[in-house]
């Protein structure tokens, strides 16, 4: 952005209420700051593939983005407090956010185990970091997610699966022992669970409190009845997008939305070039097919067989009659002789053929000029002429 003039120092100075945010994959400081990102390699250089997969079996990266919305998600919380603050002090902020950054945070158990031990932490599949049980388990079928976080819900668990013998088995007392037991108590819990279909148990055991759900794939989870009793698939355009998962009191959650509008057309210096939603004026016959002022140079050059209608703007105001006045060039932009006189690329109109009340005695671009933009143009005869 400090490239293209928009930097953070060059619009804060114009307007210090602004506030500005900065997204990038490594920051914008530090020795990886110049460093290109994608999602992919962000998860892996914050420590976020490494924990993934199984033990002794090759890191695995998750199946969704997480540095990218991680990122965007942190920069609208923040924006929200910037506001908040300007309201406050009146003064903007830069608000400088890494998705590296933003990755880091979410290795949570992973990042606090070794921060406290000193222990790099190794792949655990699907189990916890502190806590245990809290894994996927194999039942008759398929498998269900089980996570009995304190010693309340083991007795559950255990209670639930008919097994009062784990509950009472010193290796598994406390979590710490749990924990440290956790292939053992797997191994003994999936003996009982094998027995019967994940519908079975799933229903067990949230009628005893006990957080647990199914593993579901992609069409089942969208395609459920949780998804569309919290408005999770819309419509919009024809298209089938995810909702919005905000649900703001007060404010409609329509099921059905319009398309968003699509981005307008640029031209060749990136300005926007799409139709007015407004009606057009009245046709004015004074103008030319156009819209132009149907001026005495334009008619001329008509006459000669060139493109009128291709004339930039800048050019009309060299042609003569009042009518063009509007389109004059500034006088820094008008190309004049060594006497103060326009240049042999412009002739004047004879004066005997202006209009005597014109003061603008008129100018008319030659027919080199039609056309010309920047850089060269073409003469009648093809040759390229510098500007």
């Amino acid at each position: 952005m400090d490239r293209l003039g928009l930097g953070v120092d060059v619009l804060t100075a114009r307007n210090p209420r602004l506030i500005y945010v900065s997204i990038s994959g490594f920051g914008q400081t530090g020795p990886w700051r110049e460093r290109p990102a994608y999602d992919s390699v962000v998860q892996a250089a914050s420590g976020m593939v490494s924990i993934i997969g199984r033990p002794g079996e090759e890191p695995v990266k998750p199946g969704v983005p997480i540095a990218d919305p991680a990122a965007g998600l942190y920069a609208f919380g923040a924006i929200g407090a910037a506001l908040q603050g300007r309201s406050t002090t009146g003064r903007g902020t830069h608000l400088e956010i890494a998705m590296f950054d933003a990755t880091v945070t979410l290795l949570e158990g992973a990042a606090l185990s070794y921060l406290a031990t000193g222990v790099t932490p190794p792949r655990i599949g699907n189990a916890h970091y502190s806590i245990a049980p809290f894994d996927t388990f194999a039942c008759a079928g398929g498998s269900i997610m089980i996570c009995a976080a304190n010693d309340n819900l083991f007795g559950r668990l255990c209670a639930v699966v008919e097994r009062p013998d784990l509950a009472a088995n010193p290796r598994f007392r406390t979590n710490g022992d749990r924990l440290r037991e956790r292939e053992a108590f797997k191994t003994e819990i999936e003996a009982t669970l094998r027995r019967q279909e994940p519908d079975h148990w799933l229903k067990a055991l949230q009628a005893a409190g006990v957080p647990c759900g199914p593993i579901n794939d992609v069409p089942a989870a969208v395609d459920s009845a949780r998804t569309s009793a919290r408005r999770m698939v819309i419509e919009a355009g024809g298209l089938p997008p995810p909702g919005n998962p905000i649900k703001a009191a007060g404010y409609p959650d329509p099921l059905e939305r319009p398309a968003p509008a699509p981005a307008p057309a640029l031209d060749a210096d990136g300005a926007p070039c799409g139709r007015s939603s407004r009606a057009p004026p009245p046709a004015d016959p004074s103008r030319g097919p156009t819209g132009r002022p149907d001026c005495r140079a334009r008619r001329g050059m008509a006459r000669r067989g060139l493109a009128c209608a291709a004339w930039p703007a800048r050019l009309i105001g060299l042609a003569g009659g009042s009518a063009c006045r509007r389109y004059r060039l500034p006088p820094e932009r008008a190309r004049l002789g060594q006497n103060g006189q326009p240049g042999s690329r412009y002739r004047r109109w004879p004066e005997t053929s202006g209009d005597s009340t014109d003061r603008t005695a008129g100018l008319q671009a030659t027919p080199s000029d039609v056309g010309r933009d920047t850089g060269t143009t073409e003469q009648a005869g093809g040759t390229p002429v510098e500007q």
